[in-house]
């Protein structure tokens, strides 16, 4: 398989590319930063020398740069067979009345409309073909609020929506639109919004450490799934309810240490 995964540079992204690349395919790292990206990719193609690795650096919210991507990706692995929209940003921790313009904005033009080019341009290469697109979710995807997450909670949600919607519209074509949730990974994203003062942070990482995960655990469990799906739109949870009401659970029992290992 040809594997497009934006924003793979850190986090859940390049767990992913590590994941597929371990399982002998082809991987295309993108990101913001050209120097980043040639660093990843040159740690990785000494890790998997026989594997094909490229990469590509672009703004997920610029079209024409999406789609070269896309194209590019075309050319040297011959193929797209797998594109996962990952790029995200978080909001600045503030309130919808106290938030800055320039940070809403980028928001939602990185979650929300970053998926959507990548899934329009995705699905015309892959429209003869075909292949398989999935979007990331988030917090806010199943309506969950809390104080200060306004804006990527709505993003998130929008993703989901879209990509449902999107599904439906392509159940008769080769092409496959699903939903990623990893849940709650220890990454700089879901650390960057950790309140500011000493006794709400000590509550969140209490909370993470019932919840969350590290990244090589959850993308493992997803790269599986996605490889075994032939289903148009999935949705690959990894975090389901069950899973998370076991958790608290066991937590009484059990104390997990995420920020120690």
């Amino acid at each position: 398989m040809n594997v497009v995964i934006t924003g793979s540079t850190r986090g859940i992204g390049l767990g992913l590319a590590k994941e597929f690349l371990k399982l002998g395919h082809n991987v295309l790292i993108h990101g913001r930063d050209r120097a980043l990206c040639e660093n990843v990719v040159s740690s990785l193609k000494t890790q998997y020398t026989d594997r094909l690795i490229h990469l590509y650096s672009c703004d997920v919210t610029n079209y024409n740069s999406m789609e070269r991507m896309c194209w590019e990706a075309n050319r040297f692995f011959g193929s797209v067979d797998i594109w996962i929209n990952n790029a995200g940003i978080n909001q600045n921790v503030k309130s919808v009345a106290d938030n800055d313009l320039e940070n809403i904005d980028r928001v939602i033009d990185v979650n929300l409309k970053g998926a959507i080019y990548g899934t329009q341009i995705a699905s015309r290469i892959m429209s003869q073909n075909g292949g398989y697109i999935y979007n990331m979710e988030g917090y806010g995807s199943n309506d969950m609020m809390t104080k200060n997450m306004t804006f990527y909670g709505t993003s998130k949600r929008a993703v989901t929506y879209f990509t449902k919607s999107a599904a439906l519209e392509m159940k008769d074509t080769p092409v496959k639109i699903g939903l990623l949730s990893p849940g709650m990974v220890i990454t700089e994203l879901l650390l960057s919004s950790l309140p500011e003062d000493q006794n709400a942070r000590e509550r969140v990482y209490k909370f993470y450490n019932i919840l969350a995960d590290k990244p090589e655990v959850v993308t493992k469990f997803l790269v599986k799934k996605i490889l075994k799906n032939r289903k148009n739109s999935a949705s690959i949870k990894w975090l389901t309810t069950a899973k998370a009401s076991f958790r608290f659970f066991k937590s009484i029992f059990i104390k997990r240490d995420l920020f120690s290992e």
